[in-house]
């Protein structure tokens, strides 16, 4: 019998309120300490910690030292830049973003954008670029970072990246001032459960348990041999057509997981096995929901999230993060006969027909404490 829910609104509310974190700062560094901080790297003319007001005019942002770098890509663009922390390694897990105030001056060539990675015991953490809309004033840089990314950076010993990343002949002079970890007030803390680990096969069919071929003729299997899992001991594996393709749809997903009324993120790993240099190759999920036949205002047919890409994952799984809205499917969890399913959707060209892709260790992420008192269930 599949398992119904009732949502009790007020005490949900009720115990999420008392879950939210209150706002977070870590300091990083505002290069008042006296310490001697540059810049190094390929990209990296000269760097080192100067005074303001400087010859340049440029006016004092937060006490009166700044980071002085001046920079040239050259030809390829891309030249690595590196910041050590040198006051040692800093606890930035639980941060959702990372600050940076910088003043490129007014003769700067190339686009003004900053690429920042924290290294945490030797992995490099892309946070992605960040742009400063105008040379010659002081601009806020804000990195975000994922939740599954923060609880990794619990020993931060310096940041990478790139200058004007990407931009070849790209020259000038930044100034940066007051980097420091960021959480923001009111964030729902958050547990993370693994619901679907490929892990084994269905007895009945075969296929990775809890999940079954697609309407579009897709059969996804176990992988086996053909890739080292990213978590326990298989993952799931799809063959791809070069389309768009519903690629795999759970069996059952109700009576496998008692909590979907409370998910807030699906976070899944995926990685390719061939090299993709030069094509694309991404994925989503559409998530479903209905009631018995003649059920009123129950039916959710297509609710679907962003593609996200992988193409790149050849080497190492890469973690993706969707934020998922369950209200839409709110009838069918109340209502008896009600079901829910998700699908998994994978979009490439046509060069990546016959190729293989891999999912594995589906995690959702749930408001601590949020099953006490907020769901009745039977």
């Amino acid at each position: 019998m599949k398992q119904k829910y009732t949502i009790l609104v007020l005490l949900m509310a009720g115990a999420l309120a008392g879950y939210c974190q209150e706002e977070r700062t870590v300091p990083i560094t505002s290069f008042e300490d006296d310490l001697d901080w540059q810049y190094t790297g390929g990209a990296i003319v000269d760097s080192l910690v100067d005074e303001l007001p400087s010859p340049e005019g440029v006016p004092p942002l937060d006490g009166s030292l700044v980071l002085f770098t001046e920079y040239d890509t050259g030809d390829n663009g891309w030249q690595w830049a590196q910041i050590n922390l040198k006051a040692g390694n800093i606890d930035l897990s639980g941060m959702l973003e990372i600050h940076m105030w910088v003043y490129f001056l007014p003769e700067t060539t190339g686009e003004l954008s900053i690429d920042f990675r924290p290294n945490c015991n030797g992995v490099n953490y892309e946070l992605g670029k960040q742009v400063a809309p105008s040379a010659g004033e002081w601009h806020e840089l804000v990195f975000p970072i994922d939740e599954i990314t923060s609880a990794k950076l619990t020993d931060v010993g310096w940041f990478g990246g790139f200058i004007s990343p990407g931009q070849s002949n790209a020259a000038g002079v930044v100034f940066i001032d007051n980097i420091y970890g960021y959480r923001p007030a009111g964030i729902v803390e958050k547990e993370y459960i693994t619901v679907y680990g490929f892990n084994e096969a269905d007895p009945e069919t075969g296929l990775p348990l809890g999940w079954k071929e697609t309407w579009d003729g897709v059969w996804p299997t176990l992988a086996g041999a053909n890739v080292t899992p990213s978590e326990g001991e298989d993952a799931m594996q799809v063959e791809l057509t070069g389309a768009w393709l519903n690629t795999a749809v759970t069996i059952d997903a109700m009576g496998t997981f008692d909590r979907w009324p409370e998910v807030l993120q699906f976070i899944v790993d995926f990685r390719v096995e061939p090299d993709f240099a030069g094509s694309w190759l991404q994925s989503t999920f559409v998530m479903q929901s209905g009631g018995p036949e003649g059920t009123p205002n129950v039916t959710n047919w297509d609710q679907s999230y962003p593609e996200k890409p992988y193409a790149g994952a050849t080497n190492d799984w890469k973690t993706i993060t969707w934020d998922v809205d369950m209200s839409g499917h709110t009838g069918a969890f109340e209502v008896e006969g009600g079901w829910f399913q998700i699908i998994l959707i994978t979009n490439c060209g046509s060069e990546s027909e016959g190729e293989l892709m891999f999912m594995d260790n589906f995690r959702v992420a749930v408001p601590v404490g949020s099953q006490v008192d907020a769901w009745s269930l039977y």
